[in-house]
Order: C-alpha cells, then structure tokens, then sequence
C-alpha cells in the first residue's frame, strides 16, 4: 500500500490490514480507514476510526496516532492501489 503514490508510512509498516473502509462508524476492527475528502472530511474522523479498531489509516493530513500512510491525495492513492 505504501508504494503507492510516494507514501510515508509512520507506526508499524507491517500491520496487517484485513479490510478497507471510509464511513468510521461502519469500520471493522483491523480495517484501513481511508480519509477522503468530499462534503465532509474524512480527516475529521480518523480518532473515531482508531477507536474502533482501525489497525491503520491513508491520510494527506497530519498524522495523529497509530499506524498511518501519509499522502498527497488519498483518493488518487486508493485508485492506484486498486
């Protein structure tokens, strides 16, 4: 994941993420939060996101907590991880 786009990883660069998810209150423990920005800003909800068990998450922000992959664009990088 973190080849992707020049990503900075900080926390664990081996965690093992078993699923992906953007909406935090539908956030499986393990999952990678993905903060995109739309209407709302995903960023805004990246603690909610870790205290429901994200084992890591894709941001272009600051990095807050955790195992993160810091961005320039999160939805660019989650298109080319696709």
């Amino acid at each position: 994941m973190a080849r992707a786009g020049g990503a900075v990883v900080t926390g664990d660069p081996n965690m093992l993420v078993t699923s992906w998810g953007f909406d935090s209150r539908a956030l499986l423990p393990g999952a990678c939060f993905v903060a995109l920005k739309d209407h709302r800003d995903g960023h805004d909800f990246i603690g909610a996101a870790i205290a429901a068990g994200a084992a890591a998450y894709l941001t272009s922000g600051p990095i807050e907590a955790s195992t993160a992959v810091r961005v320039a664009n999160t939805g660019e990088a989650l298109t080319a991880i696709g």
